[in-house]
């Protein structure tokens, strides 16, 4: 987008959706306003969200100003645009006072990590990320204003995208910032799942493929309470986040050993708190795990689930077939299975640490002096060694679970491109079939992945030969090629249009 066309001076008319729809399509995602305002943010954590902020202005500013064969910009936010399992909201918060159900495992649990992800307390959250984060929203406001289109696609830490006390209130935080209702009504969509480009381009912020992170049943996330129920991650950064006193984008390599390390660094006290985090992130996973089981609920909410599917497929024109079948691959919670939790909290390492010190025990009384003792020695070192290679294994990574679907996706659904977030890590691929995937990245500049590696982007422009898909980067106040340098020769240049069927 570096050779753009003149800012439009009136704004274009809104175009209706699909592949004639006459729309540049923009997809950025991971932008995890609000994790600014967790408990216990760090000051690096403040500033990393800040910076992806302040460049998401100046970005939606550039596309507000500038067209590409003088077309107008359908933007979308791949999900995670709001960290609402990080905002801590008190319970003493006013405007929740009358509200029955306020979530957690319970009053003292309340009192230490605030409200959980119930609908009344996640409204207030997206209240106070639009008043911290006020310029972004304007600035979608004014983009918005002047004739683009704006997709919000809900992801596993802005889950409640999906309630409608939830949309009301992103809806009236555009509001505030200047669009006017009829533009709202018009150009502006919220997402449960996905967008779809018919014959171009399947988009979705991908966290139902990562089995730390998905929900059984993502068109129905809610517990009998009505609380969004705890993955993993969600677990992870209510208990264990708000407790280690650490960015949570530095320890995701984290093994045992790591942990321990840090909570012996924060003295004995911070030992003991992050012990605590632990012992609820246990309970949490517990909970989800029996909520699970619970069969009748189960039940519940695999019909409600498919009774939004058919409502979605009807809205979109995707067959339901197809959406069915799309749906299935996704990968089940770790919270579905008690053996994967028990890996998860590493159970299974302590385990054999605790057996193999009963067993030296076992050895040494038995053998004797000297043999025994030697026995038991190495039983012990066995056992150690054990744990310590059951710690070390790294955890899978999830981009490597994502780039197994688009593929299959593609096929499904018949379209050339498939676009994810959820990683943070940006990724151009080929697909078999000819398409592509793509990944967009993350515009959150933490410890990981870094500077070098955020504010990337997914560009789909529409030319004569067919609509081109590309990973860019915004940097120096343009958008340019991730990874490519600087130079560019126009709009269209090195990148090969996707093939779309007649």
């Amino acid at each position: 987008m570096s050779a753009t066309k003149s800012p439009t001076a009136e704004p274009a008319p809104a175009a209706p959706n699909g592949p004639g729809a006459g729309h540049n399509v923009v997809v950025i995602s991971d932008l995890h306003l609000g994790e600014d305002l967790g408990l216990e943010a760090t000051v690096q954590t403040v500033r990393d969200v800040a910076m992806g902020a302040a460049a998401v202005v100046d970005f939606v500013a550039h596309l507000t100003q500038r067209r590409v064969d003088g077309l107008p910009w359908r933007l979308v936010i791949n999900g995670d645009m709001l960290d609402l399992q990080a905002v801590h909201v008190p319970t003493t918060e006013p405007r929740l006072a009358g509200v029955a159900e306020l979530g957690g495992l319970g009053r003292r649990d309340r009192l230490a990590h605030g409200a959980g992800r119930v609908p009344e307390a996640s409204a207030l959250r997206v209240d106070l990320i639009a008043a911290r984060h006020a310029r972004v929203f304007v600035a979608l406001a004014r983009f918005v204003a002047a004739g683009n289109r704006l997709d919000l696609v809900a992801g596993n830490h802005d889950r409640e995208l999906t309630h409608p006390a939830v949309v009301a209130r992103v809806r009236a935080a555009l509001l505030a910032a200047g669009l006017r209702p009829a533009d709202l009504d018009a150009r502006v969509a919220l997402h449960d799942w996905f967008v779809v480009e018919p014959g171009v381009a399947w988009i979705e912020h991908g966290h139902q493929y990562d089995a730390q992170c998905s929900f059984e049943h993502g068109l129905a996330p809610y517990d009998a309470r009505g609380e969004v129920i705890a993955n993993v991650d969600a677990a992870s950064v209510r208990w264990l986040g708000s407790t280690a006193a650490v960015d949570a984008h530095s320890t995701e390599e984290w093994g045992f050993a790591g942990y321990v390390q840090h909570a012996a660094s924060l003295g004995w006290r911070g030992f003991l708190r992050v012990t605590g985090g632990y012992v609820r992130f246990f309970q949490g996973l517990w909970a989800s795990s029996r909520i699970h089981r619970g069969l009748r609920q189960r039940a519940r909410r695999a019909a409600e689930h498919d009774a939004r599917l058919q409502r979605l497929a009807a809205e979109r024109g995707v067959p339901v077939a197809q959406l069915r079948a799309v749906d299935e691959l996704r990968r089940s919670p770790v919270t579905r299975n008690m053996v994967r939790v028990a890996r998860m909290l590493m159970l299974d390492r302590v385990l054999v640490l605790a057996a193999a010190i009963v067993a030296a025990i076992v050895v040494a009384s038995v053998g004797g002096w000297p043999w025994g003792f030697a026995g038991g020695a190495g039983t012990l070192f066995g056992g150690v060694f054990a744990g310590q290679f059951m710690a070390s294994r790294p955890p899978r990574d999830p981009s490597i679970a994502l780039a197994m679907v688009p593929d299959r996706i593609s096929k499904l659904v018949d379209v050339p491109c498939v676009v994810f977030g959820h990683t943070h890590v940006a990724e151009e691929l080929e697909l078999r079939g000819g398409g592509r995937y793509l990944n967009g990245g993350t515009w959150l500049p933490a410890i990981h992945p870094g500077l070098l590696r955020a504010f990337t982007h997914v560009v789909i422009l529409r030319g004569p030969d067919g609509p081109r898909a590309r990973l860019r980067q915004w940097r120096h106040g343009r958008s340019l090629p991730f990874g490519g340098g600087d130079a560019e020769s126009g709009p269209h240049a090195k990148v090969p249009a996707i093939q779309v069927a007649a």
